[in-house]
């Protein structure tokens, strides 16, 4: 519309000004030519910002039509002052487009340039015009500054609104309560341009309270226990007490004053704005946003709308994990009683027959190694659908953890790779950057599809060497599984389904590289 507009005001200037019966006659061809060339730039630019292309930055678009406005305003001097309003046309673009700061810049350099060419054209000798080089400028100028103002004002309520309906929206169950709130955190970092994000709340399940720091730098906020010391401090102010912080502000309670300085030393800030956050009803947390520049209590007031959302989506993910966690039990405890009938009491008639032909076998006999590993094979897969029986059931098998913790995810790959080298010959190298920036949740995924893939590798292909390499990112968990190939066989496409729907659940993708340096790879990204 911008550009429409735009176009329509150049040739209405054009028309106007060459069918204007009244037009001094000693005007200028110069006028003519610089509306003409601003006409055509004007249409060219509409044309193509229809057609979807953008052949002037945006930015320069206002910088443009000022830049115009000056050459018409001086060379129409003295003949008309039409070319005067188009300023404002320019202030109004920058200032609805840009904010506050660049419609205030473009009207100062309006107000100074058209001061300048009045200055200059001044004829010597003759009387100050008042009209020229007061009246229009503070005109300009005080027009200038209310359009910025009320310009800068609603493009930041466009971006709160924005930043509200973002936070609101809805968030993945399966990643968790932690991840929609760092999410949410690191957004209103970003809206702020703060420096930090202290949250103090109750853990989740618990009444302890902890503490989550989120910087800039977009690294998960993981809990930090505190101190009572410093659970009092951090949480001594009133309950409903929303207010920013700058050295030197006197609050109306002395006490609070005081109060509100020492949070500042310990919080190492000299700016900050601090909000309740209230997850559910009966547990007090607050929310700590530290900056570079001051906040106002306008800052604070929608810090506290923001944090609200970021607590309500919590609460409904709470809400819903409770919900979901009945119903799975239910399904759990269902599937774990079909999977023992089915599949685990054969495997141990499986495993019994094989030792009862074990115990009648000669030592000697060529058969004996065979034999061995086939009753050891079966002993491990007794044991792995045990264990996950029990784990479907929610109760702890012997030697075997419900939950694959982050810090085990890596023991029990090496456990599972071992298995493969020794029963298939398959060798596999492990390649992995430590990190425990790893929930226990995408620790248990990441478990799953590696084994997975090396399941794949040995069923569809004959490689006896593979490859899996984890990398730790601030915001992303990539998993590489990749098998050699020999050159002469042609490659065929496929995607691993189970793979990619265990990664899409999680919000990642799966992609599949053939002859990657020698090797079929499957690379996953979960996002953290």
């Amino acid at each position: 519309m911008v550009a429409l507009m735009r176009s329509m005001l150049a040739v209405s200037a054009l028309v106007i000004f060459v069918f204007d019966p009244f037009r001094p006659s000693h005007f200028s061809t110069g006028i003519y030519v610089a509306l003409l060339c601003y006409g055509i730039y004007s249409v060219a630019l509409c044309i193509a910002i229809t057609g979807g292309r953008m052949p002037v930055p945006p930015r320069a678009h206002h910088w443009v039509d000022a830049a115009a406005c000056v050459l018409l305003v001086a060379l129409s001097q003295d003949v008309t002052d039409m070319f005067f309003y188009f300023f404002f046309f320019a202030i109004l673009v920058a200032s609805f487009s840009r904010g506050f700061r660049e419609g205030l810049t473009l009207t100062a350099v309006s107000v100074a340039l058209f001061v300048a060419i009045c200055l200059y054209g001044a004829r010597p000798g003759a009387k100050f015009d008042f009209d020229d080089l007061v009246t229009r400028p503070v005109f300009l100028l005080v027009l200038g500054y209310m359009t910025a103002y009320w310009g800068g004002k609603e493009l930041l309520m466009r971006r709160r609104l924005r930043l509200l309906r973002e936070l609101a929206g809805a968030a993945n169950p399966r990643l968790g309560i932690d991840h929609a709130r760092d999410h949410g955190l690191y957004r209103v970092l970003e809206f702020f341009d703060a420096t930090a994000c202290v949250l103090v709340s109750p853990r989740a399940g618990s009444d302890e309270l902890v503490m989550y720091r989120l910087d800039g730098g977009g690294r998960r906020a993981l809990p930090q226990p505190l101190t009572a010391q410093s659970a009092q401090a951090l949480l001594g102010l009133p309950a409903g007490f929303c207010s920013a912080w700058h050295p030197g502000k006197a609050l109306a309670d002395p006490e609070l004053t005081v109060q509100c300085e020492r949070l500042a030393n310990l919080l190492e800030a000299e700016f900050y704005a601090t909000v309740p956050y209230e997850p559910r009803e009966g547990t007090r947390g607050r929310l700590y946003l530290t900056a570079a520049r001051r906040l106002s209590d306008a800052d604070a007031e929608f810090l506290r709308q923001a944090v609200d959302q970021i607590a309500a989506v919590a609460d409904k993910l709470a809400l819903m994990e409770a919900i979901m966690a009945g119903a799975a039990q239910l399904e759990r405890t269902r599937i774990s009683r079909d999977i023992h009938d089915t599949t685990v009491q054969p495997y141990i008639g499986l495993k019994l027959g094989l030792e009862a032909l074990q115990r009648r076998l000669e030592p000697r006999s060529p058969v004996r190694k065979q034999l061995d590993e086939l009753v050891e094979m079966s002993r491990l897969v007794v044991h792995d659908l045990r264990a996950y029986v029990a784990r479907l059931r929610d109760e702890e098998a012997p030697g075997e953890a419900t939950s694959w913790p982050a810090e085990h995810l890596m023991t029990g790959l090496r456990e599972h790779l071992a298995r493969y080298r020794n029963f298939y010959g398959i060798e596999v190298e492990l390649r992995s950057d430590k990190s425990s920036a790893l929930s226990d949740r995408v620790a248990g995924e990441a478990y799953q599809i590696v084994c997975e893939g090396l399941a794949n590798i040995h069923r569809h292909t004959p490689a006896k060497r593979a490859f899996v390499e984890l990398r730790f990112k601030p915001d992303a968990l990539a998993i590489d599984i990749g098998n050699e190939r020999a050159p002469a066989v042609p490659p065929v496409a496929f995607m691993p389904r189970s793979i990619a729907e265990r990664a899409r659940a999680l919000g990642g993708t799966t992609t599949v590289e053939l002859h990657e340096r020698g090797h079929d790879v499957v690379r996953v990204a979960i996002p953290l």
